[in-house]
C-alpha cells in the first residue's frame, strides 16, 4: 500500500508480509530459501523451499511423498521415511545440483512502513507485534478515530498450506492507530469495532453519496464485511 503516511508530501510504502507467526523465521543469518533449477534432469526447472532450524542447517519444506511426486528418483534414495527424516538439504542433493540451481533469499517476514526520506532512502519502521501474527493480504490508509491522524488496518489470512505448514488464521483484522510522533499503536478489535474473521482478500474505503464512509473487506468464499466510520 503507498501512501503519504507523515503528510509530508511524499509517498511512503506499508508492506504487508507473512509475519512472525510461522514455522518459518528468516533472519539474516538464516534465510528462508528457494532452490530452482533442473534437478529431475528432463529440462523442467522445480521449485525447492528450505528453512534453517535451530541447528544451523537448511532442511527442505517439502515431506518425503511430496518431494517424491516432482522427483521420483529420491524413492531410490530415500526408502523409508526415516531415511529421509532430518536430511538437509545438501543431504538430499547433491553439490553440483545445488550450485547450478539459482537460489531466491528471504531474511525479513514482518509486515513494516517504509518512510520516504526522500533522494530514494527510506527508513523502516517495524510494527508492533501483535501486527504479525498473520499473513497481511490487504490493508487500507485511513483516519479510523477522526483525529485528524492517518491510521492503519490490514487483514490478511491463509488457508490453504501443506499441513506441515499448518494455516495462517490469527488475524482477525489489524488496527494501528496513528500519533503526532508518526508511530502506531495496536488497538484490539473489541476497542476499533473492526472484526474480520476468515481470509480477507482486498480492502477499500468509500463515501456514499451522504459522505459517509465505510471500510470494505473483500473475503474469500464468504461475504464482504462492510463497515461505518462513525462522525464525531
Amino acid at each position: 500500500m503507498v501512501a503519504d503516511i507523515d503528510n509530508d508530501g511524499r509517498q511512503d510504502i506499508v508492506a504487508g508480509n507473512l509475519g512472525l507467526n510461522s514455522r518459518i523465521k528468516p533472519d539474516s543469518l538464516r534465510p528462508a530459501k528457494m532452490y530452482v533449477g533442473d534437478f529431475a534432469g528432463n529440462g523442467q526447472s522445480l521449485c525447492i523451499p528450505v528453512y534453517y532450524k535451530t541447528d544451523g542447517k537448511a532442511y527442505p519444506y517439502f515431506l518425503k511423498d511430496d518431494i517424491q511426486k516432482q522427483l521420483p528418483q529420491l524413492k531410490k534414495k530415500f526408502l523409508h521415511y526415516s531415511d529421509y527424516a532430518g536430511k538437509s538439504i545438501e543431504e538430499i542433493f547433491t553439490k553440483e545440483q545445488l550450485i547450478k540451481a539459482s537460489v531466491l533469499s528471504v531474511t525479513q517476514p514482518q509486515t513494516v512502513v517504509y518512510i520516504n526520506k526522500g533522494n530514494d532512502v527510506f527508513d523502516v519502521e517495524y510494527l508492533p507485534l501483535l501486527s504479525q501474527l498473520s499473513t497481511v493480504n490487504c490493508i487500507t490508509v485511513t483516519d479510523i478515530n477522526n483525529d485528524g491522524i492517518k491510521d492503519i488496518f490490514m487483514a490478511g489470512n491463509f488457508y490453504g498450506l501443506k499441513p506441515q505448514g499448518g494455516r495462517f488464521d490469527a488475524s482477525y483484522g489489524t488496527t494501528l492507530l496513528g500519533t503526532s510522533a508518526n508511530k502506531f499503536v495496536y488497538t484490539s478489535p473489541s476497542q476499533t469495532g473492526l472484526f474480520v474473521n476468515g481470509q480477507a482478500r482486498c480492502i477499500d474505503t468509500i463515501k456514499n453519496a451522504k459522505g459517509e464512509s465505510f471500510i470494505l473487506i473483500g473475503m474469500n468464499d464468504v461475504p464482504l464485511y462492510m463497515f461505518k466510520r462513525q462522525r464525531q
